[in-house]
């Protein structure tokens, strides 16, 4: 069996997406993967890995790995005793670069595409003088994070700037010091991350005062990584990447509204929006039901509603039940509500790292 098999079985099974390029084949994992949670080597190695047509690993990034407490590998009491390194983490776009052996060049991808805006700009604005400064070998994976205000997950940051956080041997998986990586970013002419040596539980991720922070890695010797957020950034990650249109229509619906404390400008415009939207169509419909029941109601005699049934037939059912809760002085919200529910809907931004 070939190296390149497991990879294209999984693609069959829906776990992994694999997206062409010439004869290069980028390997990421889909949603299917992460909701079923089945997570194995071939699995978490797709985040970006790139064979070519005979299953040789062109560009290989981090496996996939966890925040603290996720798994049973990542919780507190059974982490390494080792005192790990700790690096910032950057709420940004891995950006995977590697020598490309179609093309005799360096080239570069994000974890699920070959061509997208964060792409684009590395490849415009960093990548050739990055190549001119000849600090990088071929056979090796050089990752970068991408952060910019144009790119923003939920951290704002005011400038672009491209930060280098690991380089992995395309063959071992050897995974380079936070020295080499030191050596390697001056030279190449970006950012490099920060690593110091600090205990995990010294780290209070529940500290409130701390913002615009998203929290660390950390790193053990052999390569094991945990992800380490402070609770404040997961509150508003879970509401900018996942908080859809159908979650304002069921807050709409409840009447339990959503704090939004924190949020960025641009995300209140958008869900100001969106509230603004269902809101003008809950409207129309109570606004038509109202006009119905008024032409119904002199149909309703002598305490019979068969008339008024009659009459609010040609109506559509929403309509037609709502006139019925209008006779009887019941609220009808939930009707109208349930009536203009979406199918799923957009999220504010989405995390596609």
């Amino acid at each position: 069996m070939g190296f390149r098999d497991p990879f294209d079985w999984y693609v069959k099974e829906g776990l992994l997406k694999r997206i062409e390029k010439g004869r290069l084949s980028l390997y990421n994992y889909t949603d299917r993967c992460v909701f079923t949670g089945n997570w194995n080597f071939h699995t978490r190695l797709s985040r970006g890995l790139v064979l070519d047509a005979d299953g040789s690993i062109v560009a290989r990034p981090f496996p996939k790995f966890f925040n603290l407490n996720e798994r049973p590998e990542t919780r507190l009491e059974a982490l390494p005793s080792e005192t790990p390194e700790l690096s910032d983490k950057l709420d940004g776009s891995l950006v995977i670069v590697f020598w490309n052996p179609e093309t005799g060049e360096w080239d570069c991808c994000t974890r699920g595409s070959w061509d997208n805006d964060q792409v684009r700009s590395v490849k415009e604005r960093w990548l050739p003088a990055m190549v001119r400064k000849g600090g990088m070998i071929p056979g090796r994976t050089y990752l970068l994070e991408l952060v910019a205000p144009w790119n923003r997950i939920v951290i704002l940051y005011s400038t672009e700037r491209l930060v280098l956080v690991g380089a992995v041997e395309n063959v071992s998986g050897a995974d380079s010091s936070y020295a080499h990586l030191l050596e390697t970013a001056v030279g190449l002419g970006v950012g490099v991350v920060v690593f110091r040596m600090r205990l995990v539980s010294d780290v209070d991720l529940e500290d409130s005062s701390i913002v615009n922070e998203e929290g660390f890695v950390a790193r053990w010797p052999g390569g094991f990584r945990v992800k380490l957020k402070y609770a404040q950034y997961l509150q508003l990650h879970k509401i900018l990447t996942g908080l859809s249109t159908m979650g304002i229509w069921e807050s709409l619906a409840s009447g339990k509204p959503i704090s939004l404390e924190r949020v960025p400008d641009e995300f209140h415009r958008w869900f100001d929006a969106e509230q603004a939207k269902l809101r003008e169509k809950y409207r129309r419909v109570e606004d038509l039901a109202r006009f119905a029941y008024h032409d119904a109601l002199p149909h309703y005699k002598d305490g019979s509603r068969k008339s008024f049934a009659d009459f609010v037939r040609g109506f559509e059912p929403t309509v037609r039940s709502c006139c019925f809760r209008m006779l009887d002085q019941r609220p009808y919200d939930d009707v109208i509500w349930k009536s203009i529910r979406p199918r799923g809907g957009a999220t504010f931004t989405k995390d596609e790292r």
